[in-house]
């Protein structure tokens, strides 16, 4: 392949991935032309029940409904695209001892709070150095009902959240940037073309029209035997025309999946792609200050889900990032026993040790190389 038809190739991939993030968009603008009655309506019913104020509240269901939508649209975009991608390439067969579980979770765990306390850290010292921006930021978090703590934030938030925007970002939208990036695995996205057919002119008797074929006994004890052609076998196997892309082992097809050779994706391939999907993730956002840390997340999530070709982990981490914004506050109290130091130093103690135990908890095989 010439080196422009590389670049071609990819640019068309890096394209998808943008086109993926704008589908994201189109489905939200959708979904609320359909829902915000209905969102406008149980804001009204439900917001004293919620302790949350109507704004809030209808910003809440709107969130919702547009979850839904997207959750139905990239989970089956996902699904299409998941047994062909990079992520079930690097699938690792995990321990499933429930020490090893409960590393990982763990390891998870203090990872998503670690990070939410540092971003917390971050925004802190931020509000000295431009307060009007930080002012507008926290309105707009007031606003959207991500400081209410109810039934309906902790749906949205911890659960419908991490689910879209995992099957989107980390799973579309990856698998976009990493085609891009690689070249090499093309012939592990290109589905099966179908099996090719005789041509229409060759000449083949049907099984009923198809005369007789009979053996003459060489002696008298032999039976005589008569073999009429069905369809399978009118066409014996030296008699096969050329150009119909058939062998002996079926198809002359693409290889499936799974005997598709595997070329360990570069680092700095990973990287670059990650970071694609990361400043895409970043942008989804809107907000300046929430694209800014929403970025450095995007790659995190990025490096968990490739670390064992599972969502899974991803989505849990995401989901511990978002539940533990509701606990900064006494979390910052507890480190602040420690002192500023402690403020400061803790919530990157709890992130180091954090990766440390998933890393250690998700060690196995990586694709060999071929």
């Amino acid at each position: 392949m010439s080196m422009g038809a590389k670049i071609l190739r990819g640019a068309g991939w890096l394209l998808a991935c943008v086109g993926a993030a704008a589908a994201f968009l189109g489905v939200q603008v959708v979904v609320l032309l359909f829902t915000q009655s209905l969102a406008y309506l149980l804001a009204d019913l439900t917001a004293n029940a919620l302790g949350s104020k109507p704004a809030a509240a209808l910003e809440l269901y709107m969130s919702l409904f547009v979850q839904l939508g997207s959750f139905v649209v990239f989970w089956w975009w996902w699904h299409r695209l998941e047994p062909r991608s990079f992520l079930r390439a690097r699938r690792l067969p995990l321990d499933g001892a429930p020490v090893m579980r409960l590393k990982r979770i763990a390891g998870l765990v203090l990872l998503g709070v670690g990070m939410q306390l540092a971003v917390a850290v971050v925004l802190s010292l931020l509000t000295a150095v431009i307060p009007e921006m930080m002012n507008e930021y926290a309105q707009m978090l007031e606003d959207s009902g991500s400081n209410d703590f109810n039934v309906l934030s902790l749906v949205v938030l911890a659960l419908g959240a991490p689910l879209t925007e995992e099957l989107t970002c980390r799973g579309v939208m990856l698998e976009f940037a990493l085609r891009s990036v690689c070249p090499a695995w093309r012939n592990r996205w290109i589905r099966k073309p179908r099996s090719p057919q005789a041509p229409k002119d060759l000449d083949v008797p049907a099984a009923a029209d198809a005369p007789a074929v009979c053996e003459t006994p060489k002696t008298s004890e032999e039976p005589h035997t008569c073999e009429v052609p069905t369809a399978s076998n009118a066409l014996a196997p030296h008699e096969e025309p050329e150009g119909t892309g058939t062998s002996a082992s079926g198809p002359a097809a693409l290889p499936e999946p799974a005997s598709v050779p595997e070329r360990p994706v570069p680092v700095v391939r990973f990287a670059v792609a990650a970071l694609m999907q990361a400043l895409l993730f970043g942008l989804l956002h809107g907000d300046p200050i929430q694209t800014s840390y929403a970025t450095i997340a995007g790659f995190v999530l990025a490096m968990v889900a490739w670390r064992t070709g599972r969502l899974a982990h991803s989505m849990f981490l995401h989901g511990v990032v978002n539940l533990s914004s509701f606990a900064v506050t006494p979390l910052v109290n507890v480190l602040g026993v420690l002192g500023d130091l402690g403020i400061v130093v803790g919530p990157l103690l709890m992130c180091a040790a954090g990766a440390w135990l998933f890393w250690d908890a998700t060690r196995g095989p990586l694709p060999k190389a071929s």
